[in-house]
């Protein structure tokens, strides 16, 4: 592995999990954005596979609007329960 090359304190490590850098994606294909079920005050804003960066800064201000003044402006579809 190159990572044990660059850095031989790990060269006995244990490989725990292994990622292999695929795009977040939920079943639609939109952003999934909005409070996390059962984890009070944890949000969650995810899931944007292709459109994520162009989407991103739109994404950020319904976020905002939602953690920081309580403004539920999350699109129909794009909601966790709409993507489960």
């Amino acid at each position: 592995m190159r990572a044990r090359r660059v850095l031989p304190a790990i060269r006995n490590a244990e490989v725990v999990t292994r990622w292999a850098g695929v795009r977040p994606r939920a079943r639609s294909r939109a952003p999934i954005l909005g409070p996390l079920p059962g984890r009070a005050g944890q949000f969650i804003a995810n899931g944007g596979f292709k459109i994520g960066f162009g989407m991103a800064p739109k994404v950020a201000d319904v976020m905002a609007d939602l953690v920081l003044k309580d403004v539920d402006l999350v699109p129909d579809g794009f909601r966790i329960e709409d993507n489960f």
